[in-house]
């Protein structure tokens, strides 16, 4: 919820009853709830009227459009990538033991005797 914790809120809450007051404070709610209600109104009639969802779907990006908000909103996975995240010979690697360095420079050398 607008990443606001738990923790958060609460003191949010607890501010708002300090600075408004526990009498005023359901007026306040109510008309901030009512104003909300308002601005959501007028963005869906804004977006009704200016046609922006007949444009995306005559343009044909809304795939793109609809992958963007799932960046935003952080559900990559959903996504359905069509390449690998790497290449092939990125994924051999992986699978290979890792070869031992010959000029390892902190050995101790024996000095012959």
């Amino acid at each position: 919820m607008f990443g606001v914790s738990f923790g958060e809120a609460v003191l949010l809450v607890l501010l708002a009853i300090v600075v408004i007051g526990p009498r005023d404070l359901p007026k306040m709610m109510r008309s901030l709830g009512q104003n909300v209600n308002k601005l959501r109104k007028a963005a869906i009639n804004l977006r009704d009227q200016s046609g922006i969802d007949e444009i995306l779907r005559t343009e044909g990006i809304q795939r793109e459009v609809l992958e963007l908000q799932k960046l935003a909103t952080g559900r990559i996975m959903e996504l359905g990538l069509d390449e690998p995240m790497m290449s092939p010979a990125a994924a051999r690697n992986l699978n290979t033991p890792p070869t031992r360095r010959t000029d390892d420079p902190y050995q101790t050398r024996r000095s012959p005797s």
